[in-house]
């Protein structure tokens, strides 16, 4: 994830949830623990 720009899970994740939504997909996150900044990023897309 770091080689693409990605600094966490979390930012990669709702990277990949954007994507999907603009296919009109909606996308449902089971990525386990995570911080309340990466569930803060992921409240937008998911």
């Amino acid at each position: 994830m770091k080689l693409n720009g990605f600094t966490s899970t979390g930012e990669y994740l709702a990277n990949c949830s954007e994507i999907v939504l603009n296919e009109g997909i909606f996308p449902h996150t089971n990525a386990g623990n995570l911080t309340k900044e990466e569930m803060k990023i992921l409240r937008e897309t998911n």
